[in-house]
């Protein structure tokens, strides 16, 4: 084994390791209320059990999750420990994987040459990027997975860059196409890269003809991939067509243009400026080097730029902004990459890179931190959970009311039904045995409904923030079983403050 090839996978081994044993191997089943593990834990048992997932969503990642759980369950373990433990070490071992593309990359900027202690330490800190430690490997999985893919499509970018070939190009369609069944939010960002490399082809004159092709091939690209999208998760691309249609009523710019601002002026044109000084500076620092790149390294570093700064745009709605964030890192890596290659080779290369190194270290502090100090009553709210199951005999015929975030908890412990209150039919109260609302003591409000833009608009995410709060029912109601941490109540009518409307649909609480 090479040198480099070792010291590599030590670096992976390290990534996997840590998130090893903070999320999969000394962590319990019941990791805390809103967490988002629970939801890929029912998606792959409805895999498993009915061989479809139980809600519309991108495939790709479940039908991993699924393979793990089966081969595992091909050894002797229940379905239920499978499944955790599957999708447990997928995600201690993905993020780690980024480390892989991202030193490819690295390689291609110094041409192959030897990589240095510099580059050595980013190629390092891209086995931890921010985030990656507890939240992204549980809260956000697809988005996880979609950070290692994308990483993947920079790297195969940067060799059609440079090559032009066939192979390269048909690589970069494929990593294009496992995106597009992943997840829709790395999809749009990888639109966002693929328009950023376009312009910067077109900026750097790399050729009229491939320019043209390129653009032709994005076109393509975006149209087959919201059709997939369209075809396997319509939910997702009809929010997607919405934060498109609110984008700027509800970005950085928008606010600063509307007569009654949301967020302070003066923030908001900090929002804006800040990101732009840095697009500018960076820029610069190219500008200086151009003339000693060959057109494919101006291509790709311009690019990555390009894309760093396009994520953070001001007229991009600000729900959306933080989780086009998440992918920040890459492009920002690519660029400092290029930038200790060709402009910081003493000092001043020693310090950028210290920066980023600290940057990452505080970030994982405060992960781990955060695991150790959130979620004090695991243990008891696991136990009561459990014990309201097997006292009250919940099971599939069961509906459960519940907030976004707790109602895959309903799924996977108690073994019901559940929904959010915005998919509360009145027929529920007949079709299923018994109806039940469960409200977590712990965050019981949750936050405020947060601004729209047009009436329709407004209305969506409005019920959109509505979820994200404990379900409202009228001062009086006494709890079904209340516990130390879960209120649960059973509906036998409909309570007094929800509104429906003519098709018996809820679509409000009286007196909003």
């Amino acid at each position: 084994m090479s040198r480099n090839l070792r010291t590599l996978s030590i670096i992976v081994l390290a990534g996997f390791l840590a998130r090893a044993l903070a999320i999969w191997i000394t962590r319990p089943e019941f990791v805390g209320w809103f967490n988002h593990s629970y939801y890929y834990w029912v998606q792959v048992q409805g895999l498993l059990r009915d061989g479809r997932l139980p809600f519309e969503d991108l495939p790709l990642l479940f039908a991993v999750y699924g393979a793990g759980a089966s081969l595992l369950q091909v050894f002797g373990l229940e379905a239920a420990p499978a499944i955790v433990n599957t999708t447990r070490f997928v995600m201690s071992l993905v993020p780690a994987l980024v480390a892989v593309p991202v030193y490819g990359i690295l390689k291609g900027i110094c041409r192959d040459r030897a990589l240095g202690p510099r580059q050595w330490v980013l190629v390092a800190a891209s086995a931890f990027l921010p985030l990656t430690l507890v939240h992204m490997p549980e809260l956000l999985q697809k988005n996880c997975a979609g950070v290692l893919l994308l990483a993947c499509l920079l790297f195969v970018a940067q060799r059609f860059v440079r090559s032009r070939s066939k192979a390269a190009l048909l690589a970069c369609l494929a990593v294009a196409a496992l995106i597009a069944v992943t997840h829709v939010g790395t999809l749009a960002v990888t639109a966002l890269f693929a328009v950023a490399m376009v312009l910067a082809s077109m900026l750097e004159r790399a050729g009229r003809r491939q320019t043209g092709w390129g653009l032709a091939l994005v076109l393509a690209g975006v149209g087959g991939a919201g059709l997939a999208v369209y075809t396997l998760d319509t939910g997702a691309f009809e929010r997607a067509l919405l934060y498109a249609r609110s984008s700027l009523p509800s970005s950085l710019l928008g606010n600063l243009l509307a007569s009654a601002p949301v967020i302070d002026r003066p923030m908001a044109t900090l929002g804006v400026l800040v990101p732009l000084a840095g697009f500018a500076g960076l820029v610069w620092l190219y500008r200086r080097k151009r003339a000693d790149l060959d057109v494919p390294d101006r291509v790709f570093w311009l690019g990555n730029t390009l894309f760093a700064y396009l994520l953070v745009l001001p007229v991009f709605d600000l729900d959306v902004v933080p989780r086009f964030v998440l992918f920040l890192p890459l492009p920002a890596l690519v660029v400092l990459g290029f930038v200790l290659a060709h402009h910081a080779k003493g000092r001043l290369g020693a310090v950028l890179v210290g920066i980023s190194a600290l940057g990452v270290a505080a970030l994982l502090l405060g992960e781990t931190m955060n695991l150790a100090l959130r979620e004090p009553n695991k243990d008891a709210v696991h136990a009561e959970l459990l014990a309201l199951k097997q006292r009250h005999r919940l099971g599939r015929d069961d509906f459960v009311l519940a907030r976004y975030g707790v109602t895959p908890i309903c799924n996977w412990f108690l073994g019901t039904r559940a929904g959010l209150i915005t998919s509360f039919r009145e027929r529920d109260l007949r079709v299923h045995e018994r109806v039940f609302v469960l409200n977590p003591r712990q965050g019981a409000l949750g936050p405020e409904p947060g601004p729209g833009g047009r009436a329709g608009e407004f209305r969506e995410k409005r019920a959109y923030w509505t979820t994200r709060r404990n379900v409202v029912l009228p001062d009086d109601a006494e709890p079904f079983a209340g516990t130390e941490h879960v209120d649960l109540y059973e509906l036998h009518a409909l309570p007094d403050n929800w509104v429906l409307d003519d098709a018996g649909r809820w679509i409000g609480y009286s007196g909003e």
